[in-house]
């Protein structure tokens, strides 16, 4: 069809609203745009409008230095086309601080809690962190990582470091709380002030007690306790100018460094106390020690052949602390730089592994004392340079280990010390001091833990724990916090050496020491507190005898500090040929006095050994002037004649000694004729003395056997004697006794018929004398009638007449008195005498007996 008809099919008109087609079309076209462009604005705003909660806000950037902000809750519209950014709102606790940044002058705020609060449009949160917490004894050294100043925040407090500020030799806040050095009457601290280097001691005269805070300026490098002196006791000082100055306890407290004005007394009895100084050190010397007994010479066989003595002196480590001490665990390797050999480049091993052989690969190394600087420890080690290569081999074999050294760098080149494969350092690394790096770093590795960097570093590292307890200095856990993921293993190096790849550095060993296991913490403390020992130990004491002093071997010396001033005692053993060729052995005392400490000091450096061998030459020409049965009959001549020679030497006087006395307390011959011959003397007089003793103990016996004889017969008559006297008491008691009972009886019957017969010519006694006949006859008459009487005829002599009773009459008997009888009972009465009764029953017995027998 025709166009016209279409459009008038489709409705279309030719004109419309007075608008031709194209016009329609136009009208249309702008109509879609408007409608689009108002869709678009429509989303525009409805994208660009934001509801916020509470605690959010919505950033706005203005322009590149520039934004605004809109804190919730509620609705805002934002002006579109700018850039945005949603944050919440600051939530601080009570222990916690953030770190502000302005966008626009880079500037640090610190926003402290407890708070809950908007943060300004114009500044971004760089970090929140904890604050820390001072006590009364706690300081933080802080550095401003702009300006390069230091200051000092002191506790009781709360610390909140700024961001420009960080922690002393740390990036963690809690790593550089310091513990404030508690300054009491018997301890001093050692400051150092850093701008000038000038070292100064504070002491209770003049600075309070307590802790001491050092200024920012300020560091405190050792405390020192207070050194006592006995009055009979010397010290030898000797400052960083080679001065020496002698202390004694009798020297005048006014000219006695370290000692303040006010702990000088008005008088003093001796002894004094004092602070040894800065840059100051005392002497220490090395004295044979001749004081212990020897093995007695009766048993001493080893001196019949001298003893070779070694040419060569084996270096070993000279050090009192490394001697006496012992660890908990016993290591693999302990290494000391005194033990290094350097003959046969060999490296001896106080653990229980092999030792360290063919140390040295390239380069020279020395054993020699060194140390930083004059104030610190001054420590004999193995020093190299950076072309110096040692090879410790396999030196931690297991998987388990713990290592710890004690190390430094000595001059330019400071990369590795200890190092491995695979970038295994310890210790030291990219020219810092104390850094562990394992194949990564367990410490911090951006700064020195140790300053200055050519301190001593006491190192301890072990293979499992905690991630803050697989790095130690000294006491210091210095372990990498882990803060995300789990504790990193540290990696066990195939080989330990020095210098030996491209990280080379001037180093100077004083102690590797190795254990097979992982230490626990009280292990490693110790180790930690081993080698401040040793650290202490060097700074404190200067030895008096170089190293390169040769030394016999076989003498045991020991460290002397103060010197005894008291007579010492001192013991020798030695051989010696009489005057007529005969070998000794004799040994004995030496009693010696130091007098004059400034002259033995000048004179000599081992007094004790001199006179030892003063004595011994003394000893042997004594001897040699007499022949051995002089010796024998009086060897104390030797003693004599050795001491009256010293009295006028002047060895003593030009040394400050003084020889007390010389004695000898045993000797033994070495030949054996003259063994045999002393054996036959000693045998005769044995025998003598036991004939004698054997004779002696038979008299004892006789003697004794004698005069228990002669106690027994004395003990016998003394028996007789008490016999004898007992019997005659007991006969003088039975006689007493007897003749009691009787004459109460005679004097009771004479009293009693005396008042019988009162009136009558009958006389008691005779009455009484009556009585006796009458109980005679009756005994007599009872035994014969019993039985019991015996009669003995003669056939010459007998005449006998019987006559029996019952042929005579019996006359009746006569009564003398009749006793008053009692009405009552017809009885005689009380008082009445029953003895002319009894007297008349006897007459009729008697009677009657007569008749019976007649002799």
């Amino acid at each position: 069809a025709p166009p016209e008809r279409r459009r008038a099919a489709m409705g279309y008109d030719d004109e419309f609203c007075g608008l031709s087609v194209k016009g329609q079309k136009i009208c249309l076209g702008c109509s879609c745009c408007g409608a689009f462009a108002g869709l678009i604005t429509f989303i525009i705003l409805i994208t660009n409008r934001r509801t916020l909660g509470p605690g959010q806000q919505i950033l706005v950037r203005l322009g590149r230095w520039d934004r605004t902000g809109y804190n919730g809750p509620g609705t805002f519209q934002l002006a579109p086309f700018k850039g945005t950014e949603m944050r919440e709102a600051l939530r601080l606790g009570a222990s916690q601080y953030a770190s502000l940044r302005h966008i626009r002058t880079m500037r640090y705020v610190a926003k402290e809690g407890p708070c809950f609060e908007f943060i300004d449009p114009m500044y971004d949160l760089h970090r929140i962190g904890q604050k820390t917490r001072l006590t009364a004894n706690e300081y933080i050294r802080v550095i401003n990582a702009r300006t390069g100043s230091e200051r000092i925040s002191r506790g009781p407090a709360t610390f909140t470091p700024n961001v420009t500020e960080q922690g002393h030799n740390s990036t963690a806040v809690l790593a550089f709380v310091e513990g404030a050095d508690m300054l009491t009457s018997d301890v001093a601290l050692v400051i150092r002030d850093k701008l000038t280097g000038e070292l100064s001691l504070a002491t209770a005269c003049n600075t309070p007690l307590g802790p001491v805070f050092p200024t920012p300026t300020q560091d405190v490098i050792e405390t020192r306790r207070r050194i006592f002196i006995g009055p009979h006791e010397a010290v030898l000082l000797r400052d960083i100018d080679g001065q020496s100055t002698l202390i004694t306890g009798m020297t005048p407290m006014t000219e006695v460094p370290g000692i303040c004005d006010d702990d000088i007394p008005e008088q003093s009895a001796g002894g004094l106390a004092f602070f040894l100084p800065p840059l100051t050190r005392i002497v220490r010397m090395r004295w044979s020690d001749y004081s212990r007994p020897q093995e007695s010479a009766l048993n001493f066989t080893a001196l019949r052949t001298p003893t070779a003595v070694s040419a060569r002196r084996r270096r070993s480590s000279r050090s009192r602390v490394v001697r006496e001490h012992q660890f908990s665990s016993r290591p693999r390797t302990w290494l000391v730089g005194g033990d290094f050999n350097k003959v046969e480049n060999l490296w001896v091993n106080r653990g229980s592994g092999p030792n360290i052989s063919r140390l040295v690969r390239a380069g020279a190394v020395t054993v020699h004392s060194t140390g930083p600087n004059a104030p610190t420890a001054q420590l004999t080690a193995l020093l190299g340079a950076s072309s110096t290569t040692l090879e410790f081999g396999n030196l931690i074999p297991g998987n388990a280990w713990t290592i710890c050294s004690l190390t430094r760098y000595t001059g330019g080149a400071k990369n590795v010390v200890l190092g491995g494969p695979s970038n295994w350092a310890f210790g030291h690394y990219r020219g810092h001091a104390g850094v562990a790096w394992y194949g990564t770093n367990f410490t911090q590795s951006s700064r020195d833990a140790v300053r200055p960097d050519t301190e001593w570093v006491g190192m301890c590292g072990k293979s499992s724990g905690q991630a803050d307890e697989l790095a130690w200095i000294f006491e210091e856990r210095v372990g990498r916090p882990v803060t995300r993921g789990s504790i990193r293993s540290p990696r066990r190096p195939a080989r330990v050496y020095v210098n030996g790849d491209t990280r080379k550095s001037d180093f100077a060993i004083a102690e590797v020491v190795v254990w097979n296991k992982a230490l626990p913490n009280s292990e490693i403390l110790e180790v930690a507190q081993y080698f401040r020992d040793r650290l202490h130990d060097a700074a404190s004491y200067v030895d008096q005898v170089d190293e390169s002093e040769q030394v016999p071997s076989g003498i045991t010396r020991n460290d002397v500090i103060k010197i005894d001033m008291r007579a010492q005692k001192s013991f020798y053993k030695f051989q010696v040929r009489t005057n007529d060729n005969v070998r000794l052995v004799i040994e004995g005392t030496i009693f010696w006095q130091i007098v004059d400490v400034p002259k033995m000091i000048s004179a000599t450096s081992d007094p004790e050994g001199d006179a030892w061998a003063k004595s011994r030459s003394v000893m042997l020409g004594a001897v040699s002037d007499m022949t051995w049965s002089e010796f024998l009959a009086d060897f104390n001549q030797v003693v004599e004649r050795a001491y009256a020679s010293q009295q006028s030497d002047t060895f003593w006087g030009e040394r400050g000694l003084r020889l007390i006395s010389m004695e000898i307390t045993g000797y033994v011959p070495l030949d054996q004729r003259t063994i045999d011959s002393l054996r036959r003397i000693v045998e005769s007089k044995v025998d003598r003395i036991t004939r004698l003793t054997r004779q002696r103990s038979d008299s004892d016996v006789r003697a004794t056997r004698i005069a228990a004889d002669i106690a027994l017969e004395d003990n016998r008559t003394s028996l007789i004697e008490a016999q004898t006297l007992n019997a005659r008491m007991q006969a003088e008691t039975r006689g007493a006794t007897e003749g009691g009972k009787k004459a109460r009886g005679i004097s009771v019957f004479l009293k009693n018929v005396g008042q019988a017969i009162s009136g009558e010519a009958v006389q008691p006694v005779q009455l009484y004398e009556e009585n006796l006949r009458l109980r005679s006859l009756e005994n007599q008459t009872q035994k014969l009638f019993n039985g019991q009487a015996r009669v003995f005829l003669k056939p010459n002599a007998t005449n006998v007449t019987l006559t029996l009773p019952h042929d005579t009459p019996r006359a009746p008997p006569r009564r003398l008195n009749k006793p008053s009888q009692s009405p009552a009972t017809g009885l005689p009465a009380a008082g009445a005498s029953m003895a002319p009764v009894a007297a008349s029953g006897a007459a009729g017995a008697a009677s009657a007996a007569a008749h019976v027998l007649e002799l």
